[in-house]
């Protein structure tokens, strides 16, 4: 049985996604593209002085996602991910243990001002099938 492993952030991108992987030739799960989001909680210190506590994860996506997220989303846009978290350990030349968490995309929402439009909504799907490792991703947007 799969336990749940959900997350949600809401944030601005720091920079462009950028393409860490491209799948060989012939391989079905595609590109993998990796951004970082900077998610801010703003407050009011006990000494009444207004504090920002931020943070920064990355976010990876695979496959159709990856292709669709690439040339939309840039840098300082504001966007949603929904997806599970994972974390990535490994040991260093010199023997430290490392470790990493980061957010596998399933779901990603934006606006984008359009020239001269209104603002354009995207909601991009990631849809792994069960059982395999290949994704297929449905692509839509909505004006309002």
């Amino acid at each position: 049985m799969n336990h749940l492993n959900s997350i949600l952030l809401e944030g601005y991108l720091l920079a462009d996604p950028r393409v860490v992987v491209t799948a060989p030739e012939g391989e079905s799960w595609g590109s993998m593209v990796k951004f970082d989001i900077a998610s801010h909680k703003f407050y009011m210190s006990g000494e009444g002085e207004k504090k920002d506590d931020a943070l920064i994860i990355s976010c990876i996506a695979f496959g159709d996602l990856a292709e669709k997220i690439l040339p939309l989303l840039k840098c300082g846009m504001q966007a949603r991910v929904l997806g599970r978290l994972r974390c990535s350990r490994w040991q260093t030349r010199e023997g430290d243990e490392r470790k990493n968490f980061e957010i596998v995309c399933q779901h990603v929402e934006f606006r984008r001002k359009a020239s001269g439009k209104a603002e354009e909504e995207f909601h991009l799907e990631d849809e792994e099938k069960v059982g395999e490792n290949v994704s297929e991703s449905v692509f839509e947007y909505e004006f309002f």
